[in-house]
């Protein structure tokens, strides 16, 4: 087990990406790769890399694509592009939608509120713009990986506060949806296996060091109003069995469900933290249950 919180940032960075691998295999659909590099948001430059399937011949005028918005875990500091490409193309293939993978600015080079305002702003230029680039952003899908999932929920929060287009369905794998690191499965699993609960604290105390500013919605989405999460699209949640983010997970799935919101939780047993995107687990069959049943419902969703 590495302990990143041990190691100089730029070590645990590159320790992560080699722990991550990069298996991702010949796509049988040809794919093209464009880094867009957005002058919004706070920081008034967001990265995006937009992944855009090609099929049939190809040829400019086929018809817009739905697309799916990408927010990467990786706790805010570790995580890019090209560990989560084979997540990337899996999706693709699932469900035929172009790929806007916000490549937020990493904790604590920028901390909180700065990556939430940045991936809002690159949805709203997507809203805005998608049929400059081939899709067709009211048909837009959003999928979260562990802090990712906290980003995606985030930006609905956002996007409901200040009255601009919701997505039409939500993923959320592993999601981190609670900054205070306290319910009981943290306890259960604070020695991991995978992630531990020294590696979130320092993680969270990284990207929000703002005690405070961890209470609120925007940061914790767990802790929003009933009648905001009442306004959430639908909802597919996907935990893992051993893994301290469980219960945060299921119990927001839950609290939706309530609310009205069409979610459905999965628990894969067996599998750890954030299985669904790492590389060296991508052909058990955890993944790829996992990677069917979000295919499906974002399929469903936006087509």
């Amino acid at each position: 087990m590495l302990y990143h919180y041990t190691l100089p940032i730029p070590v645990a960075r590159a320790a992560f990406e080699a722990a991550m691998g990069n298996i991702s295999e010949p796509s049988p659909i040809k794919i093209t790769t464009k880094i867009l590099y957005l002058p919004v948001g706070p920081t008034n430059n967001v990265t995006v890399y937009f992944y855009k399937p090609e099929f049939g011949d190809g040829k400019e005028g086929q018809d817009l694509l739905p697309v799916l918005v990408y927010f990467h875990g990786g706790g805010w500091i570790l995580g890019n592009p090209k560990i989560y490409e084979r997540t990337v193309i899996d999706l693709i293939h699932e469900t035929g939608a172009a790929v806007f993978f916000v490549y937020y600015t990493p904790s604590p080079e920028a901390v909180y509120p700065v990556p939430i305002e940045q991936s809002y702003s690159a949805v709203q230029w997507l809203l805005e713009r998608g049929d400059m680039i081939g899709v067709n952003s009211t048909k837009m899908g959003f999928v979260g990986d562990s802090a990712g999932g906290a980003m995606s929920a985030a930006v609905i929060l956002l996007s409901i506060k200040r009255k601009t287009p919701l997505p039409k369905y939500q993923v959320l794998f592993s999601p981190v949806t609670e900054l205070s690191c306290e319910s009981e499965t943290y306890r259960e699993f604070a020695q991991g296996p995978g992630l531990t609960l020294a590696t979130a604290r320092w993680m969270v105390s990284a990207y929000a060091p703002d005690v405070n500013s961890r209470l609120q919605d925007i940061a914790s989405p767990a802790r929003a109003s009933d009648e905001d999460l009442a306004k959430f699209p639908e909802t597919l949640i996907i935990v893992a069995e051993v893994d301290m983010l469980r219960q945060d997970g299921e119990d927001f799935g839950r609290r939706l469900q309530k609310l009205g919101v069409y979610t459905t939780i999965f628990r894969a047993l067996g599998t750890i933290h954030d299985f669904v995107t790492l590389n060296p687990l991508a052909k058990i069959p955890a993944t790829r249950a996992a990677i069917e049943l979000a295919g499906l419902k974002l399929k469903k969703a936006l087509c």
